[in-house]
């Protein structure tokens, strides 16, 4: 029997069966990292819609761990395959001696690409989709591990979007072992998921305003992995931030006084935002009107860089801003709820996790 569980405005269905009788727009492929569609539930897609969908695929090869590749669905009736990029042996081989480590690596490839899956469904205004239990065939993560962190990956994505979305995950003995109580992690998870997003939306803790004036900001002129965006305007609101990276031990770099605002700006914003691994942007009425922030939005996105907004306010983006940013998940920090600086460490600590493992 099928189990439902509501999370903010979207619906998650839990089948038992194969995948390939969802009749959602989209169906999720767990692959690896040359998307050869060789086992597993990768398989049984290319087995019902054909070598055009690998066709298609092999033009985007090779796929970082933690990447989604959109492809043709082939003879199916559904409009896109999304293959997750699950298996990389030679990132994940390494950490065989430290559980902890491989673990850890495991739960950021699933996170990164759950988030990057409902980019891809904003972008092409897509609204039903089929999950499997992404990782835990061929790829080897542990299934409780799998459903512990698809649960938690829908409880921040579902209740940080207006959006509603109808989801299926389906959930299938492709060896006939199971019984189903093996099946328990998948719907405790999505319990507690479901529970997160109702207690989000009903008991956000307020508290005071902090005065971050004394905090020490350590920012790095050389090499840092994060570049921060914003308008000096907000820099009491980011010296908190600062703070926040400090104590992760994380290397990141500011422009406090306005140093670089003239005729170096060209030469050392663009040095920093290439050499950094991930751009802050720190969006607020201040940094949406700052061209100056627009330019260093637009120079990271052609670069390709990861791009974490955090929002201070509810201000919208700016139109030079908007087009880059609408399918991008941000973090609000103007709430101050209890969660929203492990948020903002959670997201920070998974991208440098999966852009430090990629596949070089």
């Amino acid at each position: 029997m099928d189990r439902t569980y509501q999370i903010n405005n979207s619906v998650i269905t839990v089948k038992f069966g194969s995948i390939i009788d969802s009749k959602a727009d989209v169906i999720v492929s767990s692959d690896d990292y040359m998307l050869s569609m060789g086992g597993g539930v990768s398989a049984t897609i290319r087995m019902a819609g054909g070598n055009e969908i690998c066709n298609d695929a092999r033009k985007k090869i090779p796929a970082p761990l933690g990447d989604v590749v959109v492809t043709t669905a082939g003879n199916l009736s559904q409009k896109f395959i999304f293959h997750a990029v699950t298996i990389d042996g030679e990132s994940i081989n390494k950490y065989n001696g430290n559980a902890i480590q491989k673990a850890n690596l495991q739960k950021s490839i699933i996170h990164y690409s759950m988030k990057k899956i409902f980019r891809l469904m904003a972008n092409l205004d897509m609204h039903t989709i089929a999950f499997p239990t992404i990782g835990a065939g061929v790829a080897g993560i542990p299934y409780d591990q799998v459903a512990k962190n698809m649960g938690e990956a829908f409880a921040e994505i579902l209740s940080t979007t207006n959006k509603a979305y109808q989801i299926e995950l389906y959930l299938y003995d492709r060896f006939k072992h199971m019984n189903e109580w093996d099946f328990l992690p998948v719907f405790e998870a999505l319990a507690e998921a479901r529970m997160y997003s109702q207690l989000r939306h009903s008991s956000f803790e307020e508290t005071e305003k902090i005065d971050y004036s004394s905090v020490n900001i350590l920012d790095t002129n050389d090499g840092a992995d994060i570049f921060i965006s914003y308008s000096r305007r907000d820099l009491e609101e980011v010296k908190g931030l600062c703070e926040l990276l400090n104590s992760m031990g994380v290397s990141y770099w500011i422009d406090v006084n306005g140093t670089y605002s003239g005729e170096n700006y060209k030469e050392v914003i663009v040095k920093a935002i290439e050499r950094a691994k991930i751009v802050l942007f720190i969006s607020s009425a201040n940094s949406n009107a700052s061209s100056n922030v627009a330019k260093e939005i637009d120079i990271a996105d052609k670069m390709k860089k990861r791009i974490l907004p955090i929002r201070l306010d509810d201000a919208p983006y700016a139109r030079q801003i908007a087009y880059d940013m609408n399918s991008v998940d941000y973090i609000d920090y103007n709430v101050r709820n209890i969660t929203a600086k492990e948020k903002i460490k959670d997201a920070i600590n998974a991208s440098l996790f999966i852009l430090n493992n990629a596949k070089r």
